[in-house]
């Protein structure tokens, strides 16, 4: 070897092997979506009645599709049928609210379950948007 070569490492491989890995970790690299949480209080599993005894609202939507059709929703609401508008169903119960003065009077949802659950999630919204704060469900068990 002559006197004035000089032995090194090749830097410009190393900064290749760096961009690499670099470009490599920023591709795979993920950010989780931020999930939004709702807080429900779900009764525990047995049997139970709605006792309407006391002052709530209840809103219950119904499967109103011809056989083999498409789901539709039939919203009733406190024994008023208001057809498939959950809009209306949402100015209602806001309007029944500030006639009541209470805010915590129980809205009790009661969905068909043949019906899809957007049905349920589109009714939950309404009662929300109503400014409800209490809010129960009435289940029942589906029947195949």
């Amino acid at each position: 070897m002559a006197e004035n070569e000089r032995s090194g490492l090749n830097m410009t491989s190393m900064i290749d092997v760096v961009f690499l890995l670099l470009t490599f970790f920023m591709l795979n690299l993920s950010f989780p979506a931020r999930e939004k949480t709702m807080s429900v209080n779900l009764p525990g599993s047995g049997t139970g009645n709605f006792d309407p005894s006391g002052l709530s609202f209840l809103l219950e939507v119904r499967n109103a599709a011809p056989a083999g059709g498409p789901p539709a929703a039939e919203i009733t609401l406190q024994g008023t049928r208001i057809g498939a508008d959950f809009d209306l169903a949402s100015r209602r119960l806001r309007k029944w609210y500030e006639d009541v003065g209470n805010p915590n009077v129980p809205v009790v949802i009661d969905v068909d379950p043949s019906l899809p659950y957007r049905f349920f999630i589109r009714s939950l919204d309404a009662t929300s948007k109503a400014g409800a704060r209490n809010v129960k469900f009435a289940g029942r068990v589906a029947r195949g």
